[in-house]
């Protein structure tokens, strides 16, 4: 029963999680991309806008899991929630842990979408890539 309760707060959250983080990984892309043109100003918006970005991601998703345990245990879903022959305890706990799990995935996004980010700015300014994993 608890798969079945995964599958279900993904399919709740699968919609609102992949549209959100797809348009901020597209919208952290294409600012760090703009550090490639040798404009200054461009490339200071540009990494300003990508840090940015790259920094919503897990606050974002931390949002929209909050705001689907919202609906889901007392909003419009709930009823659907609490007529399933499971315990409180044991729907909490699912929400939980799913939230634990979706939140490190996309944890490991950010610091992926950041990682990118920098590669790209220092090949911007001539650097490379060698280069940025020597100074780390």
């Amino acid at each position: 029963m608890i798969r079945t309760l995964f599958l279900q707060e993904f399919r709740i959250t699968r919609k609102w999680l992949l549209t959100s983080v797809g348009i901020t990984l597209l919208v952290a892309m294409a600012a760090f991309g703009l550090t490639l043109f040798n404009v200054p100003a461009l490339q200071g918006f540009g990494l300003v806008l990508g840090a940015f970005a790259v920094g919503l991601i897990t606050p974002l998703v931390m949002g929209i899991l909050v705001v689907s345990y919202w609906r889901t245990m007392y909003g419009s879903e709930g009823y659907f929630t609490m007529i399933l022959p499971v315990r409180g305890s044991t729907l909490y706990a699912v929400k939980v842990a799913y939230g634990v799990f979706v939140v490190l995935v996309s944890a490991v996004i950010t610091v992926l979408a950041a990682l990118a980010g920098v590669l790209l700015f220092f090949q911007s300014l001539g650097g490379s890539p060698a280069e940025v994993f020597g100074a780390l």
